[in-house]
């Protein structure tokens, strides 16, 4: 009986196979993306136009790799500022991201806090890191209670909005 159960089971997972999607490629999270430019190396941010990504493997000039745009990946800090849970992050170099906002540079969202780090020798090279999920939903910050005026503005950048009142 356990052979015969066994048995069926392969045979019910060959059907799935065959009789599936066939136009099936890959999972979500990961894109071919031809380097256009300089080599990348594997953990390097990769700027994919609306998006950004993390390349997974090195990834040679004029050359198609894999690269992750869902997940969480530590990357390396740009600044020895404090760093929320939720805070959005932004792009600095390859390897680097930042909390200040930089128009259509974001990576995505702090999943974990960060301390203050005093020594910039470290934040220059990279050594703090934090984690990041890429590509996280952004979500705007709320005003405070109360009312802009007839003359007051806001104004939503990166996901922070501003207010005005003339």
């Amino acid at each position: 009986m356990k052979k015969f159960l066994i048995g069926l089971m392969v045979l019910l997972s060959l059907g799935a196979l065959a009789f599936g999607a066939m136009n099936f490629v890959r999972g979500s999270g990961e894109v071919l993306w031809t380097n256009p430019s300089a080599a990348v190396s594997a953990g390097e941010l990769v700027d994919l136009g609306n998006r950004y990504g993390v390349a997974m493997t090195d990834i040679a000039s004029n050359a198609v790799g894999t690269v992750r745009v869902e997940g969480v990946f530590d990357l390396g800090r740009a600044e020895t500022n404090a760093v929320t849970v939720d805070l959005p992050m932004f792009y600095s170099t390859a390897t680097k991201v930042s909390v200040t906002p930089v128009t259509d540079k974001y990576v995505g969202v702090a999943v974990e806090a960060a301390d203050v780090h005093t020594n910039e020798a470290y934040a220059t090279a990279g050594t703090y890191k934090i984690a990041v999920e890429l590509n996280a939903p952004r979500r705007p910050v709320g005003l405070a209670s109360g009312s802009l005026g007839a003359t007051g503005t806001a104004t939503v950048v990166e996901g922070q909005i501003t207010a005005t009142v003339n």
